[in-house]
């Protein structure tokens, strides 16, 4: 697997596409840490669920960082890297519809009077999209007959398997993903529209339920679909022949490969800077920056109580399943 001197250009964009992994990793590490380990901040399993699979997707596109140059990738770490990334793409789809369908759960106190969704519910949510990835995963690695089928990209980012087939899945899974979670948000929202009063006297008893975390959901659906057309666009590579600069902006894509049936190569999936808005969408909240400010934390939680409910409610009122 030859790799041949990188010229400025490339040198240039395989930089962008390194930054924008490693800012997927410390963006949503920096989310998940205080999660963990406050035990003030209160998250579902389905949230933590999300954001792992940004972060394992941001950490696999790593693991090539200072050696996509070198004149023969090592073919076990380029195999390991390839079915890997076969595998965490559904994860991540996956998940990102179970979150969807936790909150829609959640919604459905309004209409239905029932109670939030019970444990099992909730640990199948989370287990799902890891199943999908394990079976991705084991037929990626089924699908290379010979070893000349694991080769880096032609932009030497990452390592890819040149049988479609791993390919075909991955492109399925994420736009039936890309479709059921956009039907179920406008669903959500006549939903809400219909509602809205008794949803807003209820968010402020339910803060699982609240109206920031839908906003939040939305603004990261519109990004990931916005991600997927993008990733579409980019197929016809025409901008990349036509536009120099818009090769740069390539590097912030994670592109590979794809060979369809009528023999058309093209470039397709999601953009690399996906887990940064993750990790914005989910985690930009205010109990998880306060558990970073922890030198100031007494003093915060003091100055934000009233007097004579400064000691309960600094250990009650975290008590959310996913944002104020």
């Amino acid at each position: 697997m030859p790799a041949a001197l990188p010229t400025s250009l490339e040198s240039a964009r395989t930089t962008v596409f390194n930054v924008f992994a490693s800012l997927g990793v410390f963006s949503t590490a920096f989310v998940l840490v205080p999660a963990f380990l406050s035990p003030h901040i209160k998250r579902s399993g389905v949230w933590f669920g999300v954001l792992i699979s940004y972060l394992v997707y941001s950490v696999i596109y790593l693991l090539l960082a200072g050696r996509q140059f070198e004149p023969e990738v090592p073919l076990g770490l380029c195999f390991f890297q390839a079915i890997l990334i076969y595998g965490i793409v559904p994860v991540c789809g996956v998940s990102t519809v179970c979150f969807s369908i936790d909150f829609y759960l959640r919604l459905s106190i309004i209409k239905f009077r029932s109670k939030r969704a019970n444990r099992k519910t909730t640990n199948l949510l989370v287990c799902v999209p890891w199943i999908f990835g394990l079976l991705v995963t084991a037929i990626s690695a089924l699908c290379v007959n010979d070893v000349s089928q694991v080769r880096p990209d032609a932009n030497n980012f990452y390592c890819h398997i040149t049988n479609p087939i791993p390919s075909l899945i991955n492109i399925i899974i994420i736009l039936l993903c890309g479709l059921f979670i956009n039907v179920l948000q406008i669903y959500m929202a006549i939903f809400l529209y219909r509602n809205w009063a008794v949803f807003k006297r209820l968010s402020k008893d339910q803060p699982q339920i609240a109206f920031s975390t839908f906003i939040r959901l939305t603004l990261f659906n519109l990004i990931v679909t916005t991600a997927i057309v993008l990733s579409i666009i980019t197929a016809t590579n025409h901008f990349k022949d036509t536009v120099p600069a818009w090769s740069i902006v390539l590097a912030a894509c994670k592109l590979y490969d794809i060979t369809v049936i009528s023999n058309y190569s093209g470039r397709a999936h999601c953009l690399d800077p996906v887990p940064l808005f993750s990790a914005l969408s989910f985690g930009a909240q205010k109990d998880i920056l306060l558990a970073w400010l922890f030198w100031r934390r007494r003093e915060l939680n003091i100055s934000a109580l009233p007097t004579t409910l400064g000691a309960s409610m600094v250990t009650e009122h975290p008590r959310m399943t996913l944002d104020e």
